[in-house]
This record gives structure tokens, sequence and C-alpha cells, in this order.
């Protein structure tokens, strides 16, 4: 992966991420919002991934048994 360039968004998750139990980032396609969760994350489910949806499609919480913060993509 490149170098992660910061985003304003950074400032705020660095605010509110200890004292929300789940964020949501929402935007337009292609802008970083996964690179900048990434970031963040200790686990990344991807969603794209066959095998990661079939697991939460049968058992959503199993996704969240993982070393927090858990990103779900």
């Amino acid at each position: 992966m490149s170098v992660y360039r910061r985003r304003v968004l950074d400032d705020e998750l660095d605010s509110f991420q200890a004292s929300l139990p789940a964020i949501a980032i929402e935007g337009a396609k292609g802008v970083g919002k996964t690179r900048t969760a990434s970031e963040r994350a200790a686990t990344v489910h991807s969603l794209d991934d066959p095998a990661q949806l079939l697991i939460a499609r049968a058992d959503p919480g199993r996704l969240l048994v993982s070393p927090a913060p858990v990103l779900i993509d």
C-alpha cells in the first residue's frame, strides 16, 4: 500500500473513536473511506470476499469476535 495521507475526517475519527461503539463512514465512491477506516482497524472483514460474506449472512455476530476495532466493509 502507498503512504497514507491524512484526511479532514481523521481528526473527527480520532476524537470520537474511543467513545463510540460504532462509526459509519459514508461518501462518494473512491474518496478513501475504506483506506481511512483500515488505518484504524485491527481486524478487517471485506464483504467482497465470498467466504466472509457467507459468514456474515450465517452468523453476523462472528464478525465482531475479533480484535477491535473491527472494520466491516
